[in-house]
């Protein structure tokens, strides 16, 4: 799947400072550098990707229907949301409704992940990560912590896991 870059005016899991944000199809977005991971890991993992949050890390394709978009609002709020895209493969495919949810980004650190509508979470993790993947906070991992489900908005404090 794919990874484009784009400028968050809020700070990275593991440092204070502005990075690059790379806006994965996969459901996540990482700083400093670009993965394109689509298998999902529980957290931590020191395999790639890291320095990442990750809101419905899974399978996703959003060149079947959907689309992932990014934007700024002034220089205090980052959204990027991925809108109607579905599973690329196994069971959820073409069988559970695309996804839609958003990772809003705040300039004084906090995250939002808000879901208008989840199909299958069963297979999906989320939760922040810091760049050397030893320092986590997930929220949910193959079907197993915080439940997804329509209309959920979960707030993390800070970008530190």
């Amino acid at each position: 799947m794919a990874s484009a870059k784009s400028r968050s005016p809020s700070a990275s899991p593991s440092t204070d400072k502005l990075h690059q944000t790379w806006v994965s199809s996969n459901g996540f977005i990482s700083f400093g550098q670009g993965f394109t991971a689509f298998s999902n890991q529980c957290l931590p993992d020191t395999n790639t990707p890291n320095n990442a949050i990750y809101a419905f890390w899974d399978d996703l394709d959003p060149s079947l229907t959907g689309g992932v978009y990014v934007k700024a609002f002034g220089a205090q709020t980052f959204v990027i949301e991925w809108a109607g895209v579905p599973h690329s493969t196994g069971l959820a495919r073409g069988t559970a409704p695309a996804e839609t949810f958003q990772i809003v980004l705040q300039a004084d650190g906090s995250i939002k992940l808000q879901y208008l509508s989840v199909g299958a979470a069963s297979s999906a993790t989320v939760g922040t990560e810091n760049a050397t993947g030893t320092v986590a906070r997930q929220l949910l991992c193959n079907g197993v912590g915080e439940a997804l489900r329509d209309r959920k908005v979960l707030l993390i404090g800070s970008t530190t896991p």
